[in-house]
């Protein structure tokens, strides 16, 4: 659930607050990598996010999502991924009730770790996942808004 775990994390820092926030995996799936279990496995499921009279325009949720999955996720359509889908409930006062559900595949393979928690043939294993090498969501540009009447420096007569 590495990636439940990443994109949570990312919108907490830069768009939601925590308690605003319901973020679960739903429609699990764990798929056998070979007939061997010491080969790991993947697993595919379905992040789900939602957020309840909240003061924050869609589009900004949705590049930041966007965004997100370009630089983690990229090989999506390869994966034969579902694309990404919304909810969006307009409320009084530029409030909104808005949702995204997003479908995910991540495998998950044993490596040697003197640490690990599995013996394989005599030696110890941690399972890693795909998703371990991807991204460090600290080190991702935080999303600005600037205003470009007032900050555009760049045109100046």
């Amino acid at each position: 659930m590495e990636y439940l775990q990443s994109l949570t994390k990312h919108l907490i820092k830069n768009l939601v607050k925590k308690d605003d926030l319901e973020a679960w995996a739903e429609g699990g799936e764990l798929i056998a990598s070979s007939h061997q279990s010491e080969d790991g496995f993947e697993t595919q499921y379905t992040c789900c996010f939602e957020m309840s009279n909240v003061e924050i325009e869609p589009k900004r949720l949705f590049m930041l999502v966007l965004s997100w999955l370009n630089k983690v996720n990229p090989e999506r359509d390869s994966q034969g991924l579902a694309r990404p889908q919304f909810f969006n409930e307009p409320l009084a006062k530029g409030r909104y009730d808005l949702g995204i559900k997003i479908e995910f595949r991540e495998q998950f393979d044993f490596t040697p770790d003197p640490q690990g928690d599995w013996e394989v043939n005599g030696v110890l294993m941690s399972l890693k996942s795909d998703f371990d090498n991807l991204l460090d969501v600290d080190q991702c540009d935080t999303l600005k808004i600037v205003d470009s009447h007032t900050q555009d420096n760049s045109l100046q007569n």
